[in-house]
């Protein structure tokens, strides 16, 4: 992955930790998929910019916090 990626990726989720998921999404284009695990109990692709804050809000509203840890 390009250092540019890298840090297109960084600014997204910093965007997400420090406002949420509505100040990360115009890092993410408007066809986006994310494909989850099969251990997720929900679908198994979430579409666009409505499949993103259904994924989010499938964490936020089940638990109490969400947090991630990047590494390089």
């Amino acid at each position: 992955m390009s250092r540019e990626n890298v840090e297109l990726v960084r600014c997204s989720f910093e965007a997400f930790d420090a406002e949420g998921i509505e100040a990360a999404l115009p890092f993410f284009s408007t066809d986006v998929a994310w494909y989850t695990s099969d251990r997720w109990l929900e679908g198994s692709a979430y579409r666009g910019h409505e499949g993103l804050r259904e994924l989010v809000a499938g964490f936020t509203d089940n638990f109490d916090g969400l947090g991630y840890e990047m590494a390089d």
